[in-house]
């Protein structure tokens, strides 16, 4: 759950809707989880505007989410 009083610019609510859009990927809906990767990624941003190396982890990780996923596909 968020926490109380945490605005849309913070990390937990970015890491929140990151971690949905894992979980639209685990069940394949494709569309879900792309509305939650842009909503998060339109917070990081915004909050690692200053610190590119750690934007660039949150891309590697979501590409790495990304393979996984087509990868889950094809085996199926």
């Amino acid at each position: 759950m968020v926490k109380a009083g945490v605005g849309d610019l913070c990390l937990d609510y970015a890491d929140l809707f990151f971690d949905i859009g894992v979980i639209c990927l685990q069940t394949g809906d494709s569309s879900k989880a792309e509305q939650n990767f842009t909503e998060a990624f339109r917070v990081y941003n915004i909050i690692f505007a200053d610190n590119p190396e750690a934007l660039s982890e949150k891309k590697n990780l979501l590409l790495g989410y990304t393979v996984q996923a087509a990868l889950g596909e094809k085996l199926n």
